[in-house]
C-alpha cells in the first residue's frame, strides 16, 4: 500500500528573547529608557529570563536567545527612530538571524 505525500509540517512558533552577557548588564541598565523594568542585577534578569524560555516551551513555542550588545542596540534602535525600550527589545529579538523566520533554506537551526 502507498501512501501520499506527507503533508507539510506547521510554522515553526518561535519568539525571540533579548539576551544580555553578565559583563555588559550593567551597560544595558545605562542605555535602556525603561531600565527601572529590568532586574536590577545580571543574576535576577537571567533566573527571571529562564523561567520566562521555560513558559514559552511550555506552549509549544521554541525560544530564541537574541544577544543585544548595549551601544549596538542603541545605534539599531536610533537608526529606526524607535525607543531604546522593552518595546524595541522584542522587536530586535524577534528579528534575530537566529530566529527560525530569518533563516535562510539549508540554514541550520541554532
Amino acid at each position: 500500500m502507498t501512501t501520499g505525500p506527507c503533508p507539510p509540517s506547521p510554522p515553526i512558533q518561535a519568539a525571540g528573547i533579548p539576551w544580555y552577557k553578565r559583563e555588559e548588564y550593567p551597560q544595558i541598565l545605562e542605555v535602556m529608557e525603561d531600565a527601572g523594568l529590568l532586574p536590577r542585577d545580571f543574576d535576577s534578569w537571567l533566573q527571571k529570563a529562564r523561567k520566562a524560555k521555560e513558559q514559552l516551551k511550555d506552549q509549544g513555542i521554541m525560544p530564541v536567545e537574541a544577544y543585544l550588545h548595549p551601544s549596538t542596540f542603541v545605534a539599531w534602535c536610533r537608526a529606526r527612530g524607535l525607543h531604546v525600550d522593552s518595546a524595541a527589545r522584542i522587536e530586535y529579538a524577534n528579528r534575530s538571524p537566529r530566529h527560525p523566520r530569518h533563516r535562510t533554506k539549508g540554514q541550520p537551526a541554532p
